[in-house]
């Protein structure tokens, strides 16, 4: 038996009162009823509209309505009876794709709701690099202040595992840097460089401007 639907957030959606043992056509009206009121509702996009769980708390009450009506009239009278169980076949094959598209619904705006937040963490990481690359470059050759280290484009840190890249503090120390190490750097900072390991000073070249040091 269905327990009475919990209210919506939103106040002016009524709910019905709890089906009887078995539901009646009655109670099959009011679930289909107030079922259709919270998709209204949610549709008003207002502060106290009804929500995804609202939607998914009336469509299961009437899908259970709907069971338990069908149920009870297979058991009780199933001769006589088959336009009514066509119609309540019917109803709950349509709650059932109401399921699935609010479910399917319910997906899409969880990805857009990640996608945003990636796309926010992003920005923070991107307007983070540029703060460091600006002070990097007010700090001439890094002996005297050594720069600040510069978050690869993803946000880790070329020095800290995985990657264990030695600091770049300083021009000294990227006129040390390997061709290889350079473009780990540079890969890092998605930054196009020459094929191979040749050219090493181009390489050092394009490393110090990736972190804010004029060349």
């Amino acid at each position: 038996m269905a327990a009475q639907l919990q209210q919506p957030a939103d106040p002016l959606v009524v709910v019905p009162p709890a089906p009887q043992n078995p539901p009646t056509l009655a109670d099959i009206y009011n679930a289909h009823n107030v079922t259709v009121n919270v998709l209204i509702s949610s549709q008003q996009h207002l502060g106290q509209a009804s929500t995804h769980d609202d939607i998914s708390r009336a469509l299961m009450y009437q899908h259970t309505v709907i069971k338990g009506a069908v149920e009870a009239n297979q058991v009780v009278a199933p001769a006589g009876l088959g336009p009514l169980q066509n119609q309540l076949d019917a109803m709950q094959q349509n709650q059932e794709r109401m399921l699935v598209q609010l479910r399917r619904q319910m997906r899409l705006d969880h990805n857009r709701v990640v996608t945003r937040l990636d796309d926010m963490h992003q920005q923070m990481i991107n307007t983070d690099r540029r703060i460091i690359c600006l002070a990097n470059g007010m700090r001439h050759d890094g002996l005297v202040i050594p720069y600040t280290i510069v978050p690869f484009t993803d946000g880790d840190d070329p020095t800290q595992p995985p990657h264990n890249l030695v600091p770049l503090v300083s021009t000294a120390v990227i006129d040390t840097l390997s061709a290889h190490r350079c473009n780990r750097y540079l890969d890092g900072y998605e930054v196009d460089r020459p094929p191979g390991v040749g050219n090493v000073a181009l390489r050092r070249q394009l490393l110090k401007r990736a972190i804010g040091v004029p060349v």
